[in-house]
């Protein structure tokens, strides 16, 4: 088994079990955000289009994105503000399986396209906190608003950052990435960094860039790392 040095995981649908009421959440938050911000636009208006967007492209913000030039600034953390975050299952498996990690010889890091106080609000409330750097918590909008299926630049922000701490530098094979989406996972891939995709139920896909597959994040914790 490799001896990782840097743990790297997505945060939604990752670390939990996205339930059917986060996207009617997420529909209502960007609703609101969107009427706070956009002249003449009202809830009313706003929910149907967030609504019609997710089930069209899975998407909420797409449409306002479009019709009314808003960009990442505008919306961003405004929206993640208001998603409820308490819809969100609580799994005690996940928090024993972190507990048993011993954080002297790996660091845990997170890699999300959500924002800085949505990844707090969700690791409070999953109980997960305590297990985490909060240096190395890594939002959407700390490195520029980068996707992690476009650009390596996510990822080297985080392993800079990593390095620093222990003082000498980390090999991208010392280092696993964690996500639900097999897209997200094509730039760590090609770095060289290990992939582990999270199935939550799903079939197993074989894809070549993906060298673990794993039904949750203790699945993973256990196969990589304990």
């Amino acid at each position: 088994m490799a001896k990782f040095k840097l743990a790297i995981f997505d945060l939604d649908n990752t670390l939990y079990r996205e339930p059917p009421t986060l996207s009617r959440a997420c529909e209502v938050a960007m609703a609101r955000a969107v009427a706070d911000v956009v002249p003449g636009m009202t809830y009313d208006i706003a929910l149907p289009m967030a609504i019609e967007s997710n089930a069209q492209c899975g998407s909420v913000a797409a449409p306002f994105f479009e019709r009314f030039q808003l960009n990442h600034k505008d919306l961003h953390e405004r929206y993640h503000s208001y998603v409820d975050h308490l819809v969100l299952p609580k799994c005690e498996n996940t928090r024993n399986a972190f507990a048993k990690i011993d954080r002297n010889k790996i660091q845990l890091g997170i890699l999300t396209h959500g924002s800085q106080g949505w990844a707090e609000r969700v690791l409070d409330h999953l109980g997960l906190t305590e297990f985490f750097d909060p240096d190395l918590i890594i939002p959407f909008e700390e490195p520029g608003y980068y996707y992690k299926h476009d650009s390596e630049i996510p990822f080297r922000h985080l392993m800079a950052k990593a390095a620093r701490k222990t003082g000498g530098d980390i090999n991208t094979g010392e280092i696993f990435m964690a996500d639900d989406l097999e897209r997200n996972l094509t730039v760590p891939h090609a770095m060289g960094l290990t992939t582990v995709l999270i199935l939550h139920g799903r079939a197993r896909t074989g894809l070549p860039h993906l060298q673990h597959e794993c039904e949750d994040v203790s699945e993973v914790l256990q196969k990589l790392i304990a």
